[in-house]
């Protein structure tokens, strides 16, 4: 590999660290807007203004963005022109099957983890109750 080669490489392996790391800010704001949803702190129709996020959170505006556009795509909030991102007006009916959708999710994603690992991990995650031995 030539020196330009090495350095072309090095640089994208730190703009992807970066952008790593941004997707992991990203999903924490996701998360912590969510609770805050979820738990009535945030009002349905409470306008979620990006500049008022990114300094609450202490982090640059696009992690926010990208929180909001995950939020978005779950139907917590709206993403309207002009108007920025809204809370969304989630009846009980659609919040609970919201939450059916997640815990089957998460209930999959339980079950392949274990699938991948080898032999003596395997073995003691069986003796765990909370994952069904048919499943290992």
């Amino acid at each position: 590999m030539s020196g330009e080669q090495a350095i072309s490489a090095k640089n994208m392996s730190a703009k992807n660290a970066s952008a790593k790391k941004r997707m992991r800010t990203a999903d924490h704001l996701r998360r912590q807007l969510e609770a805050e949803i979820l738990s009535g702190a945030l009002a349905p129709g409470a306008r979620l203004d990006e500049t008022l996020l990114a300094k609450r959170f202490g982090v640059s505006r696009t992690p926010v963005r990208e929180a909001l556009l995950q939020l978005s795509s779950s139907g917590l909030i709206e993403m309207r022109p002009r108007q920025g991102a809204l809370v969304s007006k989630v009846s009980a009916k659609t919040l609970f099957e919201m939450f059916e959708v997640m815990s089957e999710l998460e209930g999959q994603c339980a079950r392949l983890p274990p699938r991948r690992r080898g032999g003596q991990r395997r073995r003691l995650l069986r003796r765990q109750p909370a994952v069904p031995r048919g499943h290992l």
